[in-house]
Parts: structure tokens; sequence; C-alpha cells
């Protein structure tokens, strides 16, 4: 399985999905000083060409499935691009429909708060090619005879599963079901699980997913279940088998390659693992960052399976909820707030 920029579900009214883009996120530890900005604006630049429309005689629709924004308030810079690459889609075809689903990052706990989310739907408030799906029910993103396809927006107020509920009953079409879930409960926090056996009871065909950031297929309850991916990997261990922007590899791999050519890493996020008792006292290659990870046991009976740390598996939401159950909710949710605040304050 590859990454694609844009997974393409259906031809003609052409269809395409594009996972959890994280515009507003900064690449800064481990990068080099003169790499900086780098990363930021290839996420740009793969926004841009997912957008671009392929044929102007067919209808066609683009779907941001979640966490369009890396967190909910992103600087103004950021927020301007991503509403000037909406608009330059929407222009560049005469066909052309724009759907935006909320993820997580795109919501703060305090909705008193405004997002950049809602920033931006403002900003594209008079583009009727823009659709922004962020309210607390399932809307509907393409429906022809044959096929009914239905967005349920990522929801702090209503779980998946009372959200799905609200999803009319189909037969005999094809109905797909588009969303921003997690795969497996965070211990007996299930707000945010994909609800398939509520999708099987209405009729669902087919569902699609942001969140997950390393695509992935699976068949539950009878129904198909795509993770699209990111739109790029963010991190060690997102990355699939054929794609290099991640490498994690031995010391004397790395020294070697170097050896041959020393700009070989130029365009690559390098992981060097080092035996126990060893450093790295070479300078820093020339890669987009650099880090180092020392083994404790044989490098060359190293597990690297432990070593992949996907984007959403540290998480301060579940740190709290993990520690703080059986507290009065209030309280709990007065700590998330807190939590959120500060983050912003850092940021």
């Amino acid at each position: 399985m590859t990454r694609p920029l844009r997974t393409i579900i259906n031809g003609n009214p052409f269809i395409a999905l594009i996972g959890d883009v994280h515009a507003g996120r900064k690449f800064k530890t481990n990068v080099p000083l003169h790499r900086i900005g780098e990363r930021e604006e290839s996420i740009y630049e793969d926004l841009f060409a997912a957008l671009m429309p392929v044929d102007a005689k067919i209808e066609q629709h683009f779907v941001l499935m979640g966490d369009l924004f890396d967190k909910f308030q992103v600087d103004n810079n950021t927020l301007l691009k991503v509403a000037h690459l909406l608009k330059v889609s929407t222009q560049s075809g005469l066909n052309v429909q724009i759907h935006v689903l909320r993820g997580n990052h795109d919501l703060s706990r305090d909705l008193m708060l405004a997002s950049s989310f809602d920033v931006l739907k403002s900003l594209c408030s008079s583009n009727n090619r823009i659709t922004f799906h962020d309210f607390e029910r399932p809307t509907v993103v393409l429906d022809t005879k044959p096929l009914l396809v239905v967005a349920l927006p990522y929801s702090s107020v209503l779980s998946a599963s009372d959200m799905a509920e609200m999803m009319p009953t189909m037969t005999d079409i094809g109905y797909y079901a588009l969303g921003h879930w997690d795969y497996t409960a965070h211990g007996e926090d299930t707000h945010n699980l994909v609800p398939m056996e509520v999708f099987k009871r209405k009729g669902v065909t087919k569902v699609f997913s942001g969140h997950i950031h390393k695509p992935q297929e699976y068949t539950v309850q009878g129904i198909p279940l795509t993770y699209v991916g990111s739109l790029q990997p963010y991190a060690h261990g997102e990355e699939l088998p054929d794609e290099t922007l991640y490498q994690t590899l031995h010391k004397e791999e790395v020294e070697e390659i170097l050896e041959e050519n020393e700009n070989y890493f130029a365009d690559v996020n390098l992981r060097v693992l080092i035996p126990s008792g060893e450093s790295w006292t070479a300078d820093v290659p020339n890669c987009l960052s650099f880090q180092v990870k020392v083994l404790a046991n044989n490098p060359d009976d190293a597990d690297l399976s432990d070593l992949e740390v996907g984007y959403e598996e540290f998480s301060t939401t579940n740190i709290v909820n993990k520690n703080l159950a059986g507290v009065s909710s209030g309280l709990v949710e007065l700590v998330h707030q807190r939590l959120e605040h500060y983050r912003n304050l850092e940021n």
C-alpha cells in the first residue's frame, strides 16, 4: 500500500479524500537551523497538488478528512495560506466542490473559544464551492440515486456512535460514511471509536476515516474500513515501507552511505541507531532532521518495532483521563481546559 496525496473513491462524479494536513505544525526539534521551514512549506505544496482538479467536464469533490490544522488556533500566515489554497482550487475548475471535515485538532475543549477552523469558515463563507462539515450531526457530501456520501465530523459533545445513529437507514445503494475516528478505544474511552456496528445497521457499504496517520485497511462487520493516512508522515513510525521521508538506520549503515554520497539524506528525517557506549562524533549530515537513538542491547538484535512512535500515541488527554478516572467529570473537564490554555500560551 502506498500513500497517495489523495484517495479516490469514485470516478464520476469524482470524489477524492485528503488525509490529515496539520497545517501550522512546526518542525524545529532536531532540525538543522538552515533547514527550518522546509517541511512546513512542503505541506502547502502537497495540499496544493492534492486539491488540483482532474477534469473540468465532470463534477469533482475534494474532502479534507479532519485535522486541517495542527491545533485549534494557528498563526495568521498559516490561516491565510490555507484559505488561499482552497480559493485557488475552486477557481481552477468549474465543477470543483471542497468539503472540510472538522477533526479533533480543529476543535478546542473550551467551546466558547473561536478556532482557526471557525475563522477559516468565515473567510470562505462567500464561496459556495466550499462546505464546512462542523455541525453536531451527519451532513451530506454527495447524494445521487446510486450513491450517498455522508460526513460525520469530530464532536466533543456527541460520541461517534450517537452521531452515527442520526444517519438514515438505506438499502440497495452505495452508502459511504466519512469521518475522523479512532480504530481502537483508549482504555474505557469509546467516545471517538469508529461505530461500525451502527454503520452495519444503517446499511453503510464503505467507511473512510482520517485521524490515523499511517494508511491502513480493514474489514469490520463485513464493511471495508479505510484509514486514508495523513497528507505526509509526520513522525518516525508513520512512514510506509516504500516511503523515504523518515528513515531509521544503524550507525554503520549511515556511515557507509555518507562515504558514497554526503547528500544522500538531504530529503530525509534521519534517525541513527547507536550501540550502547558509543556516540555520534561526525558532523551532522545534510538532512531534514537528525536524531540519535542509543540502543541498550546489541544493535544486531534490536527490534525496531518498539521504536515506531505514532503522532497520535502521546496524548495528554489520555493521560488525564486515565489518572483522573473516578473523579467528577466537571473537574476532569476543567483540567483539560487549563492544559489547552497553557498549550496555546506556549505556541
